[in-house]
């Protein structure tokens, strides 16, 4: 995963980037002032039910701060405030697919450490001096000092990092799960191009995460389908409502459950194999074995067939231009 794009650069101290975390970053503080504007209006004694949400979240900030750091402390309940949901709404904005969130960058979570921590150092210092500051190392005896300092130092940057670190694999992982749906949303339209006629509905096999990407690409593509699951709740067909007839109706199929992947090679999704026809089309996104028994019975019954192989292939090569900064 390579740094934020730079999208122009101010020609001033040198040239300032504007890159994709500085979008990000003023975007989320648009949100949270317009967000702060809109529920701080209109204040009435006798409070509306969002005012009275708005009141029991600072209540509640107040009180976190107050039981942490002393009532003594509770002016700095604002600036904390701003941190925890600038992390929140900085951390989520990736999830739009439109900004970068502000958190996988690095620079980002080393100024907020940094800050945090000059910020209680200065207050260190204001409480008990620069020699009582500079005591509190040595403390509980001499020899500590060195472990003590080493320990200050690494404080910010083990929460620059780590912070980042989640930020920036959850952004590596929802770039992993977009490409997975492109890759999905070209073998299912693949083979929806060549199978799909009025009123035809695909059969999806589970509800698992690749049943949810092929679901989603199918939606966005407008194509109707229905989901075949153990659990009445979750799907409009249970496996023992897979009657011939209903197969027949259903030109495309796609397995997108584990049913066949080595080592249970023998197994495969429970369906009326002999409704199937030259006109259907199989697809299974099981791609170890090659031909899983799903799509050996369709093919003694004539039916079209192909397995996940394209798609890991169309998955892997997103990935890898994702990681190297290529789109």
């Amino acid at each position: 995963m390579n740094g934020p794009k730079i999208y122009f650069t101010i020609p001033l101290f040198g040239g300032i980037p504007i890159t994709q975390t500085t979008v990000s970053s003023f975007a989320v503080m648009l949100l949270l002032c317009i967000a702060g504007i809109v529920l701080g209006s209109n204040l009435q004694k006798r409070p509306s039910r969002r005012q009275v949400l708005v009141e029991k979240g600072v209540t509640m900030l107040y009180g976190m701060v107050e039981d942490t750091m002393g009532k003594h402390n509770s002016y700095w309940t604002p600036y904390i405030g701003a941190l925890f949901l600038s992390s929140i709404f900085g951390s989520y904005i990736g999830m739009t697919g439109i900004f970068r969130s502000s958190t996988a960058d690095l620079s980002t979570t080393v100024t907020w450490a940094l800050m945090t921590s000059v910020i209680c150092w200065a207050c260190s210092i204001k409480a008990n001096g620069v020699l009582g500051w500079l005591k509190g190392f040595t403390e509980p005896v001499v020899v500590m000092t060195p472990m003590n300092l080493v320990s200050e130092i690494a404080q910010p940057i083990s929460m620059a990092f780590r912070h980042f670190g989640n930020i920036a694999g959850g952004g590596v992982l929802t770039s992993l799960l977009y490409s997975a749906l492109a890759a999905c949303s070209a073998m299912v339209l693949r083979l929806v191009g060549k199978s799909f006629i009025a009123g035809a509905v695909v059969l999806v096999l589970g509800t698992g995460g690749a049943s949810q990407a092929v679901q989603y690409a199918l939606a966005e593509a407008g194509i109707p389908y229905a989901v075949v699951s153990r659990d009445p709740a979750r799907g409009n067909f249970l496996y023992d409502d897979l009657r011939p007839e209903v197969v027949a109706g259903h030109r495309l199929i796609v397995n997108a459950t584990p049913v066949g992947t080595f080592p249970h090679v023998d197994e495969a999704p429970l369906l009326p194999y002999e409704a199937l026809t030259a006109a259907h089309y199989l697809f299974d996104l099981v791609y170890n074995p090659e031909r899983t028994q799903f799509l050996l019975r369709g093919e003694r019954q004539g039916a079209h067939t192909l397995n996940g192989l394209p798609m890991l292939e169309a998955q892997a090569e997103a990935s890898w231009r994702i990681w190297n900064g290529v789109i």
